[in-house]
């Protein structure tokens, strides 16, 4: 089981940092990250559309130029000792990595695809990072992407069962992972290994206290996702297949 850290380790760094990427690099950790596009279409890591939560500035991130983020400090908001952590790109969160290392990115906002995938071929990283979006109304993003990068591995969201069957009814075209919003308990061991049979992994997106991990070990899950992965690594080592 592949264990990503949420917008990596952002409970002890600020989330969407080097340095928050970094600390899960060196637990052994993949990292899920979040990505926009500045006003000069270059692609950072960043969760929110409008900034002032963890950058000091009002307006939105399309407002700014990549140089103009990168003069702001988006560390000290979380603690003294990271003031001076700045907004990464895309392409310098990926040059952290080690051949172990795996992103989940997350686009979240439309039109930032062929950028994003550029920089994942600049990086030679492809075979290390899928894309997903949140947006899982949009039924299309799967061929959307596959019919930029024939190689580029895709991801859904599934937050009910509705959303799986619907993946199901289109035998899963272009999707190479699911990611489950587990909350209310639909998925199920069955449902897991339909998705396996088409070569489709799944993931859970939140997965932050023991339980909950080995609910998902009992499942046969490919990966989890967790804000707290060094809390819930330690369920491995225990686990009997």
């Amino acid at each position: 089981m592949r264990i990503y850290a949420h917008r990596g380790m952002r409970r002890q760094a600020p989330e969407n940092t080097l340095a928050a990427f970094s600390l899960a690099i060196r637990h052994g950790f993949s990292i899920e990250l979040d990505v926009r596009l500045t006003r000069d279409e270059q692609v950072v890591c960043l969760h929110d559309a409008e900034l002032g939560r963890t950058v000091p500035v009002d307006g939105m991130v399309w407002g700014y130029a990549l140089a103009e983020l990168q003069a702001l400090d988006a560390g000290q908001w979380f603690a003294a000792q990271y003031a001076g952590e700045r907004v990464p790109t895309l392409a310098a969160a990926l040059e952290l990595a080690i051949p172990e290392t795996h992103f989940a990115v997350e686009l979240k906002c439309p039109g930032i695809e062929r950028q994003v995938i550029e920089v994942l071929r600049e990086k030679r990283m492809v075979p290390q990072v899928f894309l997903f979006d949140i947006g899982i109304e949009d039924v299309h993003f799967a061929t959307r992407m596959k019919s930029i990068g024939a190689d580029v591995r895709v991801g859904r969201n599934c937050v009910a069962l509705h959303d799986f069957q619907v993946l199901r009814e289109r035998h899963f075209e272009a999707i190479d992972v699911i990611m489950a919003v587990t909350r209310s308990g639909w998925l199920t061991a069955g449902l897991v290994e339909i998705a396996h049979q088409h070569g489709v992994a799944v993931i859970d997106t939140g997965v932050h206290d023991l339980t909950k991990m080995q609910q998902c070990l009992d499942l046969g899950l490919d990966g989890i996702c967790s804000d707290c992965p060094d809390e819930v690594s330690p369920a491995l080592s225990h686990h009997v297949s």
